[in-house]
């Protein structure tokens, strides 16, 4: 007998002793598939995985659901993974190869509804207040003379977007992130003008440390993480040692589910009430408007870190397709990770095809409709780019090459240990510093506690892949040198080439949001003057645009390695395309300068010839 319980989802009261023993069977062979539940259903949801069942017994069509994913794998450039909840039990559930189950996805600003949590939950225990004024927790940090619209911002303010600054403050390394908060203008009123505005949450981050003692993460993960069954989540920290707050979270997308599952259910998790329901209902709710337009879901309104949806729905979501959906009228959670540029396309695509596929009765079950789900669900894979498409921002691995994989797990395995203090990312040019180069890179280089991420044959959309997937996890370096894109040079246009670049400045300024980039221009390639070495050159100008001279730094040292009339000297470059040792020297000796600088420390002294 089944009933159902005061936390939503379904338990069990009695059950036959070898029913008992099979459903743990049965439960592994769900899991072991990894695409559909089967329609035996499982406990209320603990520390373990979210029970599965089959969609019709949920009232959920199967059809339905295979229209929406055979949709999204069409339409959306790119998807990543897929999970749908209902009354408690996963229904269907995809990665899209090699994306897999147990691999963390970067949530990007997603994470800003786990921060609200945090507040929410410091404020339950008496720690600070809604109306607390946000210059009261850092006496240290505020202005001489602050602002009287300053002085008025509340914590509420944070969570709404609506400080009353007209544009995000720019964060660096070299200045405490808090104070740098407090220094931006504040021209409105807080709680009058809506502005998206990430470095708010860290505020909200840092306040929970000031009130707490602990990190944002640290603070969670009994209250929250660990209750929820969610091993080992990275958030990386600012300078300061707050955790970041509103963007680098990474989860898994079943983890993604079960903290949407947890707000549905109004805070309450199995026998525990880990949020107040208090808490979860204003969070949730339209605090602020921020726009007028009906057919547009970031117009809808926005709560405390949670987006309002159509269809009287909630949502958390970071940037290229993350999404965690709620529909409290249909009892369900949507989970999706992606990498796209279009995330109305995906909401549009949820409301289309998969909310009419809700049912509010079960339905009879559907065998063949199942079978045909299973199978959709089972062989999805990261599609190769199409005819038109801008390979160089679309990020995929190299899985043919055995030789990739195993210098992309070594760089991962690195990055693992720590203690990297200046990371070089690139092709074979910067892969060709540890053999040709290695003289030059040990000089400039080695003291700096360096990690050399060059694969030869690499291009734009390959480092893209390599940054999401482990090169720089957990890191915090000074500074990132990069160099990449030559490899493109023969398949994309300038602006693709270009694209890919920014897409990869875009993501380390995610991902290290402390750290100082030194981007170079593309090396030319081939010994005179080619129509490829105009793409280069104009993909050059374009990137040369990046640097704001605070964060993003440009150099291009092209000059040192083509002569007037164009050739390139078999004695930089014999391959004429990749540095002599001698090459090396000059182009080392030429960044070094800069990149002391940016580093922080001296210049090394020239080498002797």
């Amino acid at each position: 007998m089944w009933l159902t319980a005061p936390s939503g989802v379904f338990t069990r009261v009695s059950t036959h002793s070898g029913l008992r023993r099979l459903l743990p069977l049965l439960l592994a062979a769900v899991l072991a598939c990894g695409s559909l539940g089967e329609t035996a259903r499982g406990q209320a949801p603990g520390r373990g995985p979210l029970p599965r069942s089959s969609p019709e017994a949920q009232a959920v069509s199967s059809d339905g659901i295979r229209a929406f994913v055979e949709a999204a794998d069409q339409q959306v450039d790119t998807m990543h993974s897929f999970m749908l909840v209902r009354h408690g039990y996963v229904i269907a559930e995809a990665w899209w190869k090699p994306e897999t189950a147990e691999k963390p996805h970067v949530l990007y600003s997603l994470s800003k509804s786990f921060t609200s949590t945090a507040v929410g939950l410091a404020i339950a225990e008496g720690k600070l207040s809604l109306d607390d004024k946000v210059l009261g927790f850092f006496p240290e940090e505020a202005p001489a003379e602050p602002s009287k619209h300053l002085a008025s911002m509340r914590v509420r303010d944070l969570l709404t977007m609506s400080t009353g600054q007209e544009s995000e403050p720019k964060v660096s390394e070299n200045e405490p992130w808090v104070k740098t908060f407090l220094a931006h203008p504040v021209p409105f009123k807080p709680g009058t003008h809506f502005h998206y505005n990430t470095p708010a949450t860290h505020i909200c981050s840092a306040i929970v440390r000031k009130v707490t003692g602990e990190t944002v993460l640290d603070y969670l993960t009994p209250r929250l993480f660990q209750p929820l069954g969610i091993a080992a989540p990275e958030w990386g920290s600012s300078p300061q040692g707050n955790t970041i707050g509103g963007s680098g979270l990474h989860l898994r997308t079943e983890d993604i589910a079960k903290f949407g599952q947890l707000y549905l259910q109004k805070g309450r998790w199995h026998d525990q009430q880990l949020v107040p329901q208090a808490w979860v209902e204003q969070a949730t709710a339209r605090q602020v408007s921020n726009g007028s337009d009906p057919e547009r879901d970031w117009d809808q309104g926005y709560g405390f870190q949670f987006w309002r949806c159509r269809h009287n729905a909630y949502r958390g979501d970071g940037a290229k397709g993350q999404f965690c959906i709620v529909l409290p009228e249909h009892d369900a959670v949507v989970a999706i990770t992606a990498q796209t540029g279009d995330m109305q396309q995906q909401l549009n695509l949820v409301w289309n095809l998969l909310l009419p596929a809700l049912a509010s009765a079960a339905l009879p079950a559907d065998p063949v409709a199942e079978a045909r789900l299973r199978e959709t669900l089972g062989n999805l894979a990261v599609r190769p780019a199409e005819t038109g498409a801008n390979t160089a921002t679309r990020p995929v691995p190299k899985l043919d090459s055995k030789k990739w994989q195993a210098k992309h797990e070594s760089m991962n395995r690195q990055a693992a240990q720590g203690g990297i203090d200046l990371v070089y990312i690139g092709d074979s040019i910067v892969e060709n510093y540890l053999r040709q180069g290695k003289e030059s890179w040990d000089h400039y280089y080695g003291s700096r506690r360096p990690l050399n991420l060059g694969i030869g044959g690499d291009r734009t959309q390959h480092v893209l892949w390599r940054l999401q997937n482990g090169n720089i996890d957990g890191l915090s370096p000074r500074l990132a040198i990069v160099m990449i894109g030559q490899h493109n040079g023969g398949h994309n246009s300038a602006e693709e080439i270009a694209a890919g670049v920014t897409d990869i400045v875009g993501l380390l300024r995610e991902k290290l949001p402390a750290t100082k980039i030194l981007l170079q221009g593309i090396f030319q390639r081939r010994e005179k003057p080619t129509p490829e070495r105009d793409v280069l050159a104009a993909a050059n100008d374009i990137i040369a645009k990046l640097a704001d001279d605070k964060q993003i730094f440009y150099m291009d040292v092209n000059r040192l390695f083509v002569r007037p009339d164009g050739s390139i000297p078999a004695d930089l470059m014999p391959d004429y395309e990749h540095p002599s040792p001698l090459g090396h020297r000059i182009w080392a000796e030429a960044i070094e300068p800069k990149v002391a600088e940016l580093f922080g420390d001296q210049p090394r002294a020239p080498m002797t010839k």
